[in-house]
């Protein structure tokens, strides 16, 4: 039994585990793989511990690669650094960085390209209705962080039909006006430390 899922990875047990169970599979194989997969993962997590801890860490590719698994992984796993520098440092830095990425900051679409044509389908421009906006409402996942500039959870709109009236109210003055509020217009970014001094502001990631 130990050979035959010596070179299996950790999504090729979770198969095989899932057709044993679904397939009534012998309970001591069930048992075998269920514990080596255990270990595979326990052995998983501890590498990403000793490479969040190592120098040669790339952060950066991990992020590109999978941000949620960064997060679950990485950032979890440790307690937050907060960064040292002040704004000024801090707009200055990023402000350059992410230049850079992007110098003309506008894209020109080419001549070339064809434009694109008018909708045949007439779009509804009307307000969303209290039971379109109650449904998005519930889809939201409450472990969703509330936005740090008002510190509203998703949790109180759930629970709470006062609330989602007022919102409707506030959503169709706001579309009818045809002008975004200043206040909606504000983003707020975290800054995610890496390695290394938190006095560096290449040390933390947006």
């Amino acid at each position: 039994m130990a050979a035959k899922y010596k070179e299996y990875t950790v999504k090729e047990l979770k198969k095989a585990l899932q057709n044993l169970k679904s397939k009534m599979g012998d309970l001591s194989e069930i048992k075998y793989v269920s514990r080596t997969l255990r270990d595979r993962l326990r052995n998983n997590s501890n590498d990403a511990n000793d490479l969040n801890d190592s120098e040669s860490f790339n952060h950066n590719k991990y992020l590109e690669r999978s941000f949620l698994g960064y997060v679950k992984n990485i950032i979890n796993r440790k307690d937050a650094v907060l960064p040292s520098f002040n704004m000024t440092d801090c707009l200055s830095y990023f402000s350059k960085s992410l230049a850079k990425i992007n110098p003309n900051k506008l894209f020109v679409i080419p001549s070339w390209i064809p434009k694109l044509s008018d909708p045949a389908v007439q779009f509804n421009l009307d307000p969303p209705t209290y039971q379109q906006i109650t449904n998005v409402i519930r889809k939201m996942k409450s472990s969703g962080s509330p936005c740090p500039l008002d510190q509203l959870s998703i949790i109180s709109f759930k629970h709470c039909p006062y609330l989602r009236t007022y919102l409707t109210e506030l959503i169709h003055d706001i579309w009818l006006s045809g002008t975004v509020p200043t206040e909606w217009k504000r983003a707020c970014t975290i800054l995610i430390h890496k390695k290394g001094n938190n006095n560096d502001p290449s040390n933390f990631t947006p």
